[in-house]
């Protein structure tokens, strides 16, 4: 079974350590990368003139000749290379957060916000289901007093049926009166 072990912390974190580090990484040239493994060689090995004398010259580049970037830098101990990517991962991490702030609390009120936006979806379908309600209600009330009209109407229609003959039949006999009384 593999396990799989997190990176150990830099041995340090301080900017200005990390700069310097750069810097010297920046200022090593390839003469020194040249001369620095064969220095510490054993006394029969070629002098650091004669290793600047096999370099490859500009020319030998634009021959196309294979060139091998290892053997012109330093060697960095995994320590400081982990330390080195470390920082400069931190620095845009921090840069990130300065940014765009806390993506923890970005969360927290995005989360807040989507409940608030549910809960006044429900009151808001709440209000409409209760205008419905009331609509309806009202719909319904004025169906009644329709209703209560027509039967009204009606009962009031048989009411004139019977008082429209007695009235009438009155009426003619006050005329005949009135006739024979100018008479």
């Amino acid at each position: 079974m593999l396990s799989i072990e997190a990176p150990p912390k830099p041995k340090t974190s301080n900017p200005e350590e990390i700069a310097n580090i750069l810097d010297q990484l920046e200022q090593y040239s390839p003469e020194e990368a040249v001369k620095k493994p064969k220095e510490q060689s054993s006394p029969n090995a070629p002098s650091s003139e004669e290793l600047i004398d096999e370099a490859p010259s500009p020319q030998q580049f634009s021959q196309n000749i294979p060139f091998n970037p290892q053997q012109y830098q330093p060697q960095l101990s995994s320590d400081t290379i982990q330390e080195l990517v470390e920082s400069v991962v931190d620095e845009k991490w921090q840069n990130i957060i300065e940014k765009f702030g806390d993506l923890g609390i970005w969360k927290e009120r995005t989360n807040r916000d989507l409940l608030s936006l549910k809960q006044e979806l429900l009151r808001t379908q709440d209000r409409f289901t209760q205008l419905q309600k009331a609509v309806l209600g009202k719909v319904s009330e004025y169906n009644d007093n329709i209703s209560n009209i027509n039967s009204e109407m009606k009962a009031l229609e048989k009411v004139f049926e019977k008082i429209i003959d007695p009235l009438t039949t009155n009426i003619k006999e006050l005329q005949r009166i009135t006739d024979r009384l100018k008479k």
